[in-house]
């Protein structure tokens, strides 16, 4: 991309800020990690009482059904996904 045409696409809005990507990505990380942490947190006391019926549970589905919650978070910080102003 020539200088011209990078001029071009930041006044279209089309750019994003590098800082504003990494501090995305970073804060996307932390809250898919303290979800994370909570959900073992939540599991851990079941899953250490050895009831086997707990430990099939959470072997096939509730996996599945975390992961499907963290991929319907929105990607940005308001409820409806919109960025922050």
């Amino acid at each position: 991309m020539a200088a011209g045409e990078i001029a071009l696409a930041k006044a279209r809005g089309e750019l994003v800020a590098r800082a504003d990507v990494r501090k995305f990505l970073a804060d996307r990380a932390r809250m898919e990690r303290d979800q994370w942490i909570a959900w073992a947190s939540a599991v851990a006391g079941r899953l250490a009482a050895g009831r086997w019926q707990a430990f099939r549970e959470f072997g096939g589905g509730k996996v599945r059904e975390h992961l499907l919650r963290l991929s319907e978070r929105p990607l940005y910080g308001g409820d409806d996904g919109s960025r922050a102003a």
